[in-house]
């Protein structure tokens, strides 16, 4: 099974830029204050996606609250990045994603009984929207390999 690196390598001149940015934003003297109120903040972030997480008779409900902490961490995490940077990340991710399902398909070895390629991508629940606004707004393809086992 072909394994992609959606986050571009250290090698990466703009990635690199972009995490120095990152780190720049996320060691302000305000979002540093901020994680003076962590625990407080993380508690009503959580208490919140409690809220929205739905009850299902067929899912554990072990499954639910491991959703409602994932998805505090998830906007806990993304507290600190400006939009202008989570949007440049996203963005970038998209466009590795597409190159990474052109490389795919490109690959693939034609089957008569074979279906269209699919690309299977781990995401936190709570980034799939906006990684979905991402990838939906079609940007370039950036070309991406496969990863070497």
């Amino acid at each position: 099974m072909p394994i992609y690196a959606i986050e571009p390598e250290l090698d990466d001149s703009d990635w690199v830029d972009w995490e120095f940015r990152s780190a720049d934003e996320q060691s302000r003297v305000f979002n540093l204050l901020a994680t003076l109120t962590t625990s407080r903040r993380w508690r009503k972030t959580r208490s919140a996606a409690v809220q929205m997480v739905e009850r299902s008779k067929d899912a554990n409900p072990d499954l639910g609250a491991a959703a409602a902490s994932c998805a505090a961490w998830w906007i806990e995490e993304q507290g600190a990045l400006t939009a202008e940077l989570i949007s440049e990340r996203n963005s970038r991710f998209a466009s590795r994603l597409r190159g990474a399902l052109a490389e795919l398909r490109n690959s693939r070895v034609d089957d008569a009984k074979a279906s269209d390629s699919t690309l299977l991508v781990p995401v936190h629940q709570a980034w799939l929207p906006s990684l979905e606004a991402a990838v939906t707004a079609w940007p370039d393809p950036e070309p991406v390999n496969r990863e070497e086992r």
